[in-house]
């Protein structure tokens, strides 16, 4: 038994995110939002998606913020931390390239793996 290390922990909830069925983004304006479906460029792996998007990767309390995962006493207790992952999701949209932030919190358990948000 192994404790795992701060980039193991991002490994695995990049793997996750870079990894999401979900094609979609959320524009923002003033007074409101818009959810867009788009078609991603996915990352090829998660050594790509951090030379990309270094310092992408940070702990944050569990249940804290809206859509992040909820994560019970019993698993913290047993290891599992939540990752936020900020990074730059890349996209086509009406033929041209286009890039738009997002942010995604994902529960890593104490082995590395990340567990899906959706």
């Amino acid at each position: 038994m192994t404790v795992l290390g701060d980039d193991e922990y991002f490994k695995g909830a990049i793997d996750i995110v870079i990894h999401d069925p979900v094609d979609g983004i959320t524009e923002y304006y003033p007074g409101g939002s818009t959810a867009k479906l788009i078609h991603s460029q996915k990352y090829s792996s998660p050594d790509e998606f951090l030379s990309e998007n270094p310092h992408c990767c940070r702990f944050v309390p569990a249940n804290s913020g809206d859509g992040g995962p909820e994560v019970g006493f019993l698993e913290r207790i047993i290891g599992i931390r939540v990752v936020e992952v900020s990074y730059t999701k890349r996209y086509f949209d009406d033929g041209q390239q286009k890039a738009s932030k997002v942010i995604a919190q994902v529960a890593v358990t104490s082995c590395g793996r990340g567990l899906s948000y959706r």
